[in-house]
């Protein structure tokens, strides 16, 4: 995976931003959890910025943080439940969180008007912010009702994840461009390169026990665990479905099998690289040098 380096405009620019918040939200934000996509989100800015502008400005700042509000909304209000938080206390923090995402949610819209956007795109990157939130409960309900398979990986992935990254491309092309159709594309780009990313990265922390069995109770399967249920069906269904918590040698032979369906996780994240790559070569030829090359790092 490519190292990433972030521009330092769009790094302390999304900062100064979280820093005009209500201090009772700014206590809420957990800025450390998914850093990483953050950065690869923030990267994916500056990648479709660098077709045109060598210094990003105000607009530019604002239209790459205005994602990341969303991010952190999604982050306050995960589409799971960990069962061992179910005090009085922890209920109280789950209620201020969706307060907390609704903040988030309107700051991200007002700030649509701010950043210099046409009345076209913002009315339809509204419509993506509450496309992101009908995916959040979707997921939601397939982790209540175990019904979360590998057909719904990809898709789940996209509806959320994507479009995070969807709206952000948009956002950085609209800002370099006019063309509606070059927008939309890269608006696919970028969508296709933020799901590979997040596979990759969840098939590197899949080697760390700590996580996968994290993932394990919450109820938020990673790609190639669901490829390890639908390989060993009776096993897992043994596994998930006993009346007791599973014993740490049933967990080791979740994680063992698990790891051993990392490589059919990671095609499916390079097959979205591939078909990035080629929508590359449709735009223009002033916008492909930089995203060609990010994707190409990323290929294994």
């Amino acid at each position: 995976m490519m190292n990433l380096k972030v521009n330092e405009q769009l790094s302390e620019g999304f900062l100064t931003l979280i820093g005009q918040f209500p201090p009772i939200i700014r206590e809420m934000l957990d800025l450390d959890s998914n850093q990483d996509e953050r950065n690869f989100r923030l990267l994916l800015f500056q990648t479709v910025s660098s077709a045109k502008v060598s210094e990003f400005t105000m607009d530019q700042v604002q239209a790459a943080s205005l994602v990341e509000f969303l991010a952190l909304a999604v982050n306050l209000n995960p589409p799971f439940f960990n069962p061992s938080q179910n005090s009085p206390a922890d209920l109280a923090r789950m209620k201020a969180g969706s307060f907390a995402a609704n903040y988030l949610m309107n700051r991200y819209l007002n700030g649509l008007d701010k950043a210099g956007f046409d009345s076209r795109l913002i009315d339809e990157l509204s419509t993506d912010a509450g496309d992101l939130m009908i995916a959040q409960i979707q997921r939601l309900q397939f982790n209540y009702n175990d019904h979360f398979k590998v057909a719904n990986y990809l898709n789940d992935l996209k509806n959320r994840t994507g479009l995070l990254a969807n709206i952000l491309g948009k956002e950085a092309a609209a800002k370099i461009t006019k063309s509606e159709e070059t927008i939309s594309l890269i608006g696919e780009i970028t969508k296709n390169l933020a799901v590979a990313h997040h596979i990759s990265h969840e098939n590197d922390q899949i080697n760390s026990d700590s996580f996968l069995k994290k993932q394990i109770i919450v109820g938020n399967s990673p790609l190639a665990l669901l490829f390890a249920r639908e390989e060993n069906p009776d096993w897992f269904q043994n596994f998930f479905h006993q009346t007791h918590k599973p014993s740490e040698e049933q967990f080791q032979q979740a994680f063992s099998l698990t790891r051993a369906e990392i490589k059919q996780a990671e095609e499916m994240g390079q097959e979205l690289i591939s078909q990035a790559l080629l929508d590359i070569t449709v735009l223009p030829s002033e916008a492909q040098p930089a995203l060609t090359d990010l994707a190409k790092s990323m290929k294994k």
